[in-house]
Protein backbone atom coordinates (compact mmCIF):
# COMPACT_ATOMS: atom_id res chain seq x y z
CA UNK A 1 0.00 0.00 0.00
CA UNK A 2 2.56 2.52 0.75
CA UNK A 3 4.27 1.58 -2.71
CA UNK A 4 0.83 2.49 -4.21
CA UNK A 5 1.07 5.61 -2.74
CA UNK A 6 4.56 7.39 -3.34
CA UNK A 7 3.48 5.57 -6.76
CA UNK A 8 0.75 7.86 -7.27
CA UNK A 9 2.42 10.61 -5.80
CA UNK A 10 4.89 10.94 -8.32
CA UNK A 11 2.35 10.70 -11.01
CA UNK A 12 0.23 13.22 -10.02
CA UNK A 13 3.60 15.58 -9.90
CA UNK A 14 4.30 14.47 -13.15
CA UNK A 15 0.56 14.39 -14.65
CA UNK A 16 -1.31 17.20 -13.52
CA UNK A 17 -4.33 16.92 -15.71
CA UNK A 18 -4.83 13.58 -14.29
CA UNK A 19 -4.71 14.07 -10.96
CA UNK A 20 -8.29 13.24 -10.46
CA UNK A 21 -8.79 9.90 -11.91
CA UNK A 22 -5.26 8.70 -9.90
CA UNK A 23 -7.43 10.09 -7.07
CA UNK A 24 -10.08 8.13 -7.86
CA UNK A 25 -7.73 4.73 -8.43
CA UNK A 26 -6.70 5.60 -4.70
CA UNK A 27 -9.63 6.14 -3.53
CA UNK A 28 -10.74 2.44 -5.46
CA UNK A 29 -7.53 0.76 -4.13
CA UNK A 30 -8.18 2.04 -0.10
CA UNK A 31 -11.51 0.88 -0.12
CA UNK A 32 -10.89 -2.59 -1.44
CA UNK A 33 -8.06 -2.93 0.92
CA UNK A 34 -9.75 -1.47 3.88
CA UNK A 35 -13.34 -3.89 2.86
CA UNK A 36 -11.46 -7.35 1.47
CA UNK A 37 -8.54 -7.76 3.81
CA UNK A 38 -7.24 -11.01 3.81
CA UNK A 39 -7.78 -11.51 7.35
CA UNK A 40 -11.16 -13.76 7.49
CA UNK A 41 -12.42 -13.16 11.51
CA UNK A 42 -15.59 -13.04 11.87
CA UNK A 43 -16.72 -9.32 13.68
CA UNK A 44 -19.63 -9.86 16.48
CA UNK A 45 -22.82 -8.30 15.83
CA UNK A 46 -23.35 -4.90 17.55
CA UNK A 47 -25.73 -4.10 20.32
CA UNK A 48 -28.67 -3.05 17.83
CA UNK A 49 -31.58 -1.80 19.61
CA UNK A 50 -34.38 -3.02 17.35
CA UNK A 51 -38.20 -3.52 18.77
CA UNK A 52 -40.39 -6.35 17.53
CA UNK A 53 -43.11 -5.07 14.82
CA UNK A 54 -44.86 -8.14 16.21
CA UNK A 55 -44.09 -9.31 19.43
CA UNK A 56 -45.40 -12.61 18.68
CA UNK A 57 -43.12 -12.82 16.17
CA UNK A 58 -39.74 -11.62 18.02
CA UNK A 59 -37.33 -14.60 18.07
CA UNK A 60 -35.72 -15.53 21.63
CA UNK A 61 -32.45 -15.00 22.22
CA UNK A 62 -31.81 -19.03 23.50
CA UNK A 63 -33.35 -19.96 19.99
CA UNK A 64 -31.12 -17.32 17.72
CA UNK A 65 -27.63 -18.55 19.81
CA UNK A 66 -28.07 -21.92 18.01
CA UNK A 67 -29.38 -20.62 14.41
CA UNK A 68 -27.58 -19.31 11.77
CA UNK A 69 -29.26 -15.34 11.13
CA UNK A 70 -29.74 -13.67 8.19
CA UNK A 71 -30.83 -10.36 8.81
CA UNK A 72 -32.01 -7.79 6.23
CA UNK A 73 -31.89 -3.99 6.97
CA UNK A 74 -34.49 -2.16 4.48
CA UNK A 75 -37.09 0.20 4.21
CA UNK A 76 -40.29 1.27 2.18
CA UNK A 77 -39.22 4.00 0.43
CA UNK A 78 -36.17 1.89 -0.83
CA UNK A 79 -37.18 0.31 -3.65
CA UNK A 80 -34.43 -2.06 -3.71
CA UNK A 81 -35.37 -3.16 -0.73
CA UNK A 82 -38.97 -3.58 -1.67
CA UNK A 83 -37.95 -5.80 -4.76
CA UNK A 84 -36.07 -8.35 -2.77
CA UNK A 85 -38.58 -8.68 0.49
CA UNK A 86 -40.51 -11.57 -1.37
CA UNK A 87 -37.24 -13.41 -1.96
CA UNK A 88 -36.01 -12.81 1.46
CA UNK A 89 -39.58 -14.89 2.20
CA UNK A 90 -38.38 -17.41 -0.26
CA UNK A 91 -35.42 -17.69 0.96
CA UNK A 92 -36.39 -18.52 4.59
CA UNK A 93 -38.26 -21.17 3.47
CA UNK A 94 -35.10 -23.09 1.98
CA UNK A 95 -33.71 -24.09 4.92
CA UNK A 96 -34.82 -25.58 8.28
CA UNK A 97 -36.22 -23.01 10.69
CA UNK A 98 -34.72 -24.70 13.54
CA UNK A 99 -31.06 -23.90 11.92
CA UNK A 100 -31.42 -20.59 9.74
CA UNK A 101 -33.83 -17.44 10.28
CA UNK A 102 -34.59 -14.44 8.16
CA UNK A 103 -35.24 -11.44 10.09
CA UNK A 104 -36.16 -7.56 8.74
CA UNK A 105 -35.12 -4.55 10.35
CA UNK A 106 -36.55 -1.34 8.91
CA UNK A 107 -35.26 2.12 9.53
CA UNK A 108 -38.62 3.74 8.61
CA UNK A 109 -40.62 5.76 10.88
CA UNK A 110 -44.00 5.17 9.78
CA UNK A 111 -44.64 1.80 11.51
CA UNK A 112 -48.82 1.41 9.50
CA UNK A 113 -46.70 1.71 6.12
CA UNK A 114 -44.40 -1.04 6.96
CA UNK A 115 -47.49 -3.32 8.22
CA UNK A 116 -49.47 -2.41 5.46
CA UNK A 117 -46.49 -3.20 3.22
CA UNK A 118 -45.76 -6.88 4.76
CA UNK A 119 -49.29 -7.30 4.67
CA UNK A 120 -49.92 -6.52 0.68
CA UNK A 121 -46.99 -8.61 0.27
CA UNK A 122 -47.23 -11.41 2.63
CA UNK A 123 -44.54 -11.18 4.45
CA UNK A 124 -44.60 -13.14 7.35
CA UNK A 125 -40.77 -12.47 8.57
CA UNK A 126 -39.94 -11.75 11.83
CA UNK A 127 -39.89 -7.92 11.64
CA UNK A 128 -38.17 -5.24 13.60
CA UNK A 129 -37.70 -1.87 13.71
CA UNK A 130 -34.65 0.74 14.81
CA UNK A 131 -33.50 3.53 13.85
CA UNK A 132 -31.90 4.53 10.77
CA UNK A 133 -29.40 6.63 12.86
CA UNK A 134 -28.41 3.72 14.97
CA UNK A 135 -28.15 1.51 12.13
CA UNK A 136 -25.63 3.66 10.54
CA UNK A 137 -23.50 3.86 13.32
CA UNK A 138 -22.94 0.86 14.87
CA UNK A 139 -23.30 -0.75 11.59
CA UNK A 140 -20.97 2.14 9.71
CA UNK A 141 -23.65 1.62 6.50
CA UNK A 142 -25.23 4.17 4.40
CA UNK A 143 -26.42 2.36 1.47
CA UNK A 144 -29.77 0.04 2.03
CA UNK A 145 -30.88 -2.51 1.43
CA UNK A 146 -27.79 -4.41 3.09
CA UNK A 147 -27.56 -8.01 5.02
CA UNK A 148 -25.38 -9.48 7.02
CA UNK A 149 -25.16 -13.43 7.67
CA UNK A 150 -24.40 -13.92 11.37
CA UNK A 151 -23.48 -17.38 12.41
CA UNK A 152 -24.73 -18.88 15.44
CA UNK A 153 -22.07 -17.35 17.97
CA UNK A 154 -23.20 -13.77 16.94
CA UNK A 155 -20.24 -13.12 14.36
CA UNK A 156 -20.91 -11.24 11.03
CA UNK A 157 -19.32 -13.37 8.38
CA UNK A 158 -20.52 -12.25 4.99
CA UNK A 159 -22.19 -8.84 4.39
CA UNK A 160 -24.29 -8.39 1.66
CA UNK A 161 -24.67 -5.01 -0.36
CA UNK A 162 -27.58 -3.83 -2.91
CA UNK A 163 -30.14 -6.05 -3.76
CA UNK A 164 -29.97 -9.79 -4.51
CA UNK A 165 -32.12 -12.31 -5.80
CA UNK A 166 -32.17 -14.39 -2.58
CA UNK A 167 -34.17 -17.07 -4.09
CA UNK A 168 -32.00 -18.11 -7.10
CA UNK A 169 -30.04 -21.41 -7.23
CA UNK A 170 -26.84 -19.73 -7.14
CA UNK A 171 -27.06 -17.34 -4.01
CA UNK A 172 -28.89 -20.52 -2.27
CA UNK A 173 -25.91 -22.04 -2.68
CA UNK A 174 -23.40 -19.64 -1.66
CA UNK A 175 -25.50 -19.50 2.10
CA UNK A 176 -25.24 -22.85 2.34
CA UNK A 177 -21.33 -23.38 1.62
CA UNK A 178 -20.79 -20.33 3.73
CA UNK A 179 -23.13 -21.90 6.59
CA UNK A 180 -21.06 -25.58 6.38
CA UNK A 181 -17.82 -23.85 5.78
CA UNK A 182 -15.13 -25.03 8.73
CA UNK A 183 -14.23 -21.18 8.52
CA UNK A 184 -16.46 -19.69 11.25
Amino acid sequence: MQLLVISMWRFIKLNRKYFYIAALVFCLVAYSELFNSSDNKAKPWPHLTATPLFPEQAVQSKQASEQWLFVNIWATWCEPCRKELPWLQTLAGHFEKSSFSVQLISIDTDLNLVKEFLLQYHIDLPVYFSSREDVERLLNNAGYPISYLINPKGQIVKVYTGVKAWHSPEVLKELQETMQSDDW
